[in-house]
């Protein structure tokens, strides 16, 4: 046979399977308003053609159907699904066409991103068909979404499909950048790189696997693990201008001393809740008149030790006994203060301050500590 007889003969069993394929027979047409073709919603496809070699999902069914499930004449809580084939993590799963009965009654609302009552239809990586509520359930890693099927009292009263509507998803697994405001009420999770630029707010746990870069405020509520480098804020830097009185809402802080006619520093009022709250400070100019001063206020006090250092002398140690001495005073000389000098202060409990650091002097060091502010 030449080559040309039996390229006709191909081209004709092409189109023979074509016509036996592809027909437009409606007997074996979905209906219309049951079924939702890939291509246009006005048109129905056939299963073979739905399944075809440009979408092999299954394909849940409206209970409408003469082969669906019903209940006393009306459509039960429960839709049937074609097989098909999904892909998770690249690897091909293949899902055996049945039944998912008991769905809730009355999920009327499938909106995103809340999903507040909405069955979600969903196949896992064994071809096992299930649905759920809870949209980061179905929307696992090991999951792949096959419907969203709301229902009334009885019966099942709308199926939509992923492809329908690409905004129900409200996670997204590549990098994510955000540039405005953040609140999270429940639990955040981010498996990629992440920027966050405005304030972001979270009420229950922030768990973090990739990278994230925070370059405004984050407020976190709830607990917050970290399984990766976390850049943030540089450690906000605050100057006394004078006289400064911080707050626990500055914790944190680094303070810089920096004028040479002395500068006076006062920390908040000891209490229960500045326990844990802590400030950085730093003598960026040595004071050459008055004296640079941290000081407690009421019945507070400074509890530890503070290493003073001049040049070619051993640096001597001077003890705050946390129950008298209220103030370390600094006159940038014997008394310490010099430029570089730098000191921490934290809040242990409802009286105290705890101090330490490093006090700059000229021989010979003398303790600046006092109980007069």
């Amino acid at each position: 046979m030449s080559k040309v007889k039996r390229f006709v003969l191909a081209l004709v069993a092409a189109a023979l399977f074509a016509g036996a394929s592809f027909g437009q027979d409606p007997s074996k047409l979905y209906s219309v308003s049951t079924y939702h073709g890939p291509f246009s919603p006005s048109y129905g496809y056939t299963a073979l053609q739905y399944l075809g070699p440009f979408f092999e999902m299954p394909f849940v069914l409206q209970p409408t159907d003469a082969n669906a499930p019903t209940a006393g004449g009306t459509a039960a809580l429960s839709v049937s699904y074609t097989s098909g084939k999904i892909f998770v993590g690249g690897t091909a799963v293949y899902v055996t066409a049945g039944t998912l009965g008991s769905l809730t009654a009355s999920a009327t609302s499938c909106s995103a991103p809340t999903f507040s009552s909405c069955d979600i239809v969903y196949a896992n990586s064994s071809g096992t068909v299930a649905f759920t509520q809870t949209f980061a359930t179905a929307l696992g890693s090991a999951n792949s979404i096959l419907a969203f099927v709301t229902t009334s009292g009885t019966t099942v009263t709308g199926v939509t499909y992923p492809y329908e509507d690409t905004t129900r998803y409200s996670q997204t697994a590549g990098p994510t950048a955000i540039t405005g405001s953040l609140t999270v009420s429940t639990t955040l999770g981010v498996t990629g790189a992440s920027t966050l630029t405005g304030n972001t707010s979270v009420g229950g746990t922030l768990g973090v696997t990739g990278a994230a870069t925070l370059n405004s405020t984050l407020d976190q509520k709830g607990a917050a693990t970290f399984e990766s480098t976390v850049v943030g804020e540089l450690q906000p830097a605050v100057a006394v201008g004078a006289t400064l009185s911080p707050t626990c809402a500055q914790s944190g802080s680094l303070i810089l001393v920096g004028a040479a006619s002395g500068e006076v520093v006062t920390l908040p009022a000891a209490g229960a809740g500045t326990v844990g709250c802590w400030f950085d400070f730093v003598i960026t100019v040595s004071n050459t008149s008055a004296a640079n001063e941290i000081a407690t206020t009421g019945s507070n006090y400074l509890l530890g030790s503070v290493a003073h250092s001049a040049t070619g002398i051993a640096a001597l140690t001077f003890w705050a006994d946390g129950s008298s001495i209220k103030a370390l005073k600094m006159d940038g000389a014997h008394l310490g203060g010099l430029i570089g000098s730098t000191l921490r202060v934290v809040g242990i409990s409802a009286t105290q301050w705890a101090i330490s650091g490093t006090n700059l002097c000229t021989s010979p060091c003398t303790t600046g500590f006092t109980a007069t502010p």
